[in-house]
C-alpha cells in the first residue's frame, strides 16, 4: 500500500484506539511514543574489543603510552545511505588523579601525528581497585577504522607526583547517526 499524504498531519496506525506506529509529517517514525527513526538518532551497528586483560594495564608515565594493540581493520557493516558513521570508545578505567584533572587520550597512526583526541575526568581513586565506565566519541576525524593501522594511547597529566591510571577494558563501538 502506498499512502501519498499531502498537507500537514501524521500517519498513525492504531490498535483499539492506542497509537502503535506513527509517521510524523516531518519524517520521524515512532513506535508508541518511542522514536525509532529521527535525525540525530544513533543506532549501534557493532562493537569490538581492542583491550582486555584479566589484570588491568597500569601506567604512571606523563608521556603518551600505547594502551591497545594495533588495529588494522574494524570490519563493521557499512553505514547505509542516509546515515553517518560515528565511532565511540567504551572504556572501563580508574586513576588516582584529582577529579579536577584529567587524562589525555589519542588515536595514533603510523604517520606519527595524533589522528584524534579526547579526555577523561580524574577519578581520585586512591586504591585503584574499582573502575568506572565512560563512553566517549573522539574529536574529529574520529577513528581511521579501515584506512590504515591505528592504536589508542593514554597520558597521565602532571603536576601530580604519583599519578596512575589503570585500564581494565576498551571497546570500539560503531554507530550510525541518522542524517
Amino acid at each position: 500500500m502506498i499512502f501519498n499524504m499531502t498537507g500537514l498531519g501524521d500517519f498513525i496506525v492504531q490498535d483499539a484506539g492506542t497509537n502503535i506506529l506513527t509517521v510524523t509529517d516531518d519524517g520521524r517514525i515512532l513506535f508508541k511514543t518511542y522514536p525509532l527513526a529521527e535525525s540525530g538518532k544513533e543506532i549501534l551497528r557493532g562493537m569490538i574489543p581492542i583491550l582486555g586483560f584479566d589484570l588491568p594495564a597500569q601506567t604512571a608515565t606523563t608521556s603518551y603510552v600505547q594502551i591497545s594493540r594495533k588495529v588494522n581493520a574494524c570490519d563493521f557493516p557499512s553505514s547505509p545511505a542516509g546515515a553517518t558513521r560515528v565511532y565511540k570508545f567504551v572504556i572501563r578505567y580508574t586513576d588516582n588523579l584529582p577529579t579536577a584533572s584529567s587524562t589525555n587520550w589519542q588515536v595514533s597512526t603510523s604517520t606519527g601525528v595524533a589522528y584524534s583526541t579526547f579526555t577523561l575526568p580524574g577519578q581520585a581513586n586512591s586504591d585503584l581497585d574499582t573502575g568506572t565506565v565512560k563512553i566517549v566519541q573522539p574529536n574529529a576525524p574520529g577513528v581511521p577504522c579501515d584506512t590504515y593501522p591505528w592504536w589508542l594511547e593514554v597520558q597521565s597529566l602532571p603536576p601530580y607526583p604519583d599519578n596512575k591510571i589503570k585500564v581494565f577494558q576498551i571497546f570500539l563501538a560503531a554507530f550510525d547517526r541518522i542524517d
